[in-house]
């Protein structure tokens, strides 16, 4: 099964675990990424890997001029009357050929929890760069890479230092249905950057998000992951065209 078909068949699981009280997303991962998203207010969204577009929806919500939501399985919510939101299917690995996206150019490109799926994680990454309009910007959400070098230590009975430097694809069952096995490249904080730079943008801002006091006692079974596995890491990134030397 193609990362493609698994994320087809996902998709519906995905969604109502986002959805329950207790998930992650709800709970930290949703606040963080709007902080790094920031005040909307008349600005172009593209949102890559966009699910069934619900965020895509709430950026219109909260302000977007107009909000584009690119996703492989094509299962979308319909957007409330009066918003301007288009939703389409589409592969992230081949958004420099999609027909809503030819000529186009955004202020704000998000791309949460899905580059990891990229055939070519370099070549989706300068894709984006051509579609981000000069001073804008791109949010990644990722799996924390320590995760996966925790799962496989603990799979391999190898040290932490040495899973996580393993270059081999990380495979393994999705948490919203076990019998979807999901595989996709290992990532290291370096190879995040680096993917970045190479793609020509600079990193201004990274955030961890971990849950609050209230929560990590109203949901402990939540907390317990997260200080088993870290979480996720978010970052934003701008064009490093645009990245200027500090006068002297």
């Amino acid at each position: 099964m193609t990362s493609n078909d698994a994320w087809k068949r996902l998709l519906d699981d995905y969604e109502a675990g986002r959805a329950k009280p207790d998930s992650l997303d709800r709970l930290l991962e949703w606040d963080a990424q709007c902080q790094l998203i920031g005040d909307l207010r008349g600005r172009s969204v593209l949102d890559v890997g966009c699910g069934n577009g619900s965020k895509a929806v709430e950026m219109a919500v909260s302000g977007a001029s107009s909000v584009i939501g690119i996703d492989v399985a094509g299962q979308f919510v319909t957007p409330p009357d009066g918003l301007d939101v288009h939703l389409h299917q589409g592969d992230l690995s081949e958004l420099d050929s999609h027909p809503a996206l030819i000529g186009r150019r955004f202020d704000v490109i998000t791309v949460l929890m899905a580059l990891g799926y990229a055939r070519d994680v370099n070549a989706t990454l300068k894709a984006i760069r051509g579609l981000l309009q000069p001073g804008g910007c791109l949010v990644i959400a990722r799996a924390h890479p320590i995760r996966f070098a925790v799962e496989r230590a603990e799979q391999q009975g190898i040290p932490l230092g040495e899973a996580y430097h393993q270059s081999t694809p990380v495979t393994y069952r999705a948490g919203w249905n076990d019998e979807v096995t999901l595989t996709h490249r290992a990532e290291t904080f370096a190879t995040m950057i680096n993917d970045l730079v190479g793609a020509g943008f600079y990193v201004d801002e990274i955030l961890e998000p971990q849950l609050s006091q209230e929560a990590r006692e109203r949901y402990p079974h939540k907390q317990a992951w997260l200080s088993r596995y870290v979480g996720v890491i978010l970052l934003r990134a701008r064009l490093l065209d645009e990245c200027r030397a500090p006068a002297r």
